[in-house]
């Protein structure tokens, strides 16, 4: 099950953080994402971490484009207990976020229109 939600603004997310706790699953929910750094990354991503299981997180492009270590960072000092993985790009984090997900679970990719963007490209 793959879900896709560009974003512009952490209020967007607050949203899709209540329509996944509206919509339960009996499988986990793994997050692609990708962002801008200049965007309000931790207001951004602190919605969803009561909802996300497994975060697959992936560096944009420069100038605008945050490093997908910089999310870790946020998502891990937000709650020590998230699991994490970083990837170079966003096609990378997908398809390990595909290799992995079992049929009861959610893919979730979510963030700029670039990361929503290239998902969509790569499905087409």
């Amino acid at each position: 099950d793959l879900h896709s939600f560009p974003t512009r603004r952490a209020s967007d997310l607050n949203e899709l953080a209540a329509l996944l706790e509206g919509d339960v699953i009996d499988g986990k929910i793994i997050a692609v994402v990708g962002m801008m750094a200049d965007k309000a990354l931790t207001d951004s991503l602190s919605p969803l971490l009561r909802c996300v299981d497994i975060w697959h997180v992936a560096d944009l492009p420069p100038p605008r484009g945050a490093k997908a270590d910089d999310l870790a960072d946020i998502l891990e000092q937000l709650d020590s207990r998230t699991v994490v993985e970083s990837f170079p790009d966003i096609g990378s984090a997908l398809s390990a976020a595909r290799t992995t997900a079992r049929t009861t679970d959610r893919i979730l990719v979510f963030g700029s229109f670039v990361s929503v963007g290239v998902i969509m490209q790569q499905l087409i």
